[in-house]
């Protein structure tokens, strides 16, 4: 009769592999490490539990000292998702600069037309808007006056930058300087005066790009450019109150807008030319406006 072989118990095999894992961890074994003619070179006795010790040490050791490799040594450069502070800054300046010369070239574009229109004798298109810093986030913007901005209107304010004045005038409009207070437009030396026949308004000289100021509240009526004048700006005030703003490099408002009174609205060539009408007839700016 053929021999029947009997399967060995599962609970024998799991006390048998529990004895030799958990119940012999003291027992000692004895590493030896020979040459090809077994001659003995190297031998160490470990348990168990020392073996385990050795290899999580030298694995926590490892792990450590890679870490400190890729954080505090230049090897992080080669980790993917880490780039070089220096390449990082280079970046950032060249966007910087980018973004700079982008402006200047569109400034430039924008002159250019200006330039062939005026030599063309055409009316050229209106000022450009103001360009903004594409890298900064203009949407949250809290404005808030500190000491040092207090200060500066202080040194602004002592130095009269806009003149407001109000004037007792000799003539038959004298009524009119009692009650109104006048923004001067530009501050400067008076090139040329008002002369009621020849002459019905005054010339201011002035620096390149400097700031034209509304000298009353008003709407725009006109706005526009003329080879004679330049850029010209006329202001409707109440009581039957007209203002000429010409000879102007820029002009930053167009018609239909209200301005305030004191408010930048052109930017200046070499010299103003200022008008000041009342009821339909010439004023002279002087008697109400200290330039």
């Amino acid at each position: 009769m053929p021999q029947t072989r009997t399967l060995k118990k599962p609970t024998s095999y799991i006390k048998r592999l529990y004895r030799r894992w958990f119940t012999d961890w003291k027992t000692k074994y004895r590493v030896v490490v020979t040459d090809q003619n077994y001659h003995e070179k190297l031998s160490w006795n470990l348990s168990r539990t020392q073996l385990w010790t050795t290899v999580g040490l030298f694995v926590l050791v490892t792990m450590v000292v890679t870490a400190c490799l890729i954080l505090f040594t230049p090897l992080r450069q080669f980790v993917p998702g880490y780039t070089r502070e220096e390449l990082t800054h280079q970046v950032y300046t060249s966007r910087v600069k980018l973004d700079s010369l982008q402006n200047c070239l569109e400034g430039q574009a924008v002159m250019l037309r200006l330039m062939q229109a005026a030599i063309a004798g055409k009316v050229p298109m209106a000022p450009a808007t103001v360009m903004k810093d594409s890298l900064k986030d203009y949407t949250n913007v809290v404005y808030r006056r500190g000491l040092a901005d207090s200060l500066l209107r202080k040194e602004i304010e002592a130095a009269d930058p806009y003149a407001v004045n109000a004037i007792r005038a000799a003539d038959d409009r004298k009524s009119l300087a009692d009650n109104w207070l006048f923004y001067a437009p530009v501050t400067g030396k008076c090139l040329r005066a008002f002369d009621a026949r020849s002459f019905t308004g005054i010339e201011v000289e002035t620096r390149p790009n400097e700031s034209v100021k509304a000298t009353m509240a008003g709407h725009v009526v006109y706005a526009d450019w003329s080879p004679e004048s330049g850029y010209v700006l006329v202001l409707q005030h109440e009581n039957h109150l007209l203002s000429i703003y010409a000879r102007n490099a820029a002009i930053l408002k167009m018609p239909g807008e209200y301005v305030e009174a004191g408010e930048v609205v052109a930017m200046t060539g070499r010299s103003l030319y200022f008008e000041l009408w009342y009821n339909g007839f010439p004023m002279n700016p002087q008697n109400y406006v200290n330039f």
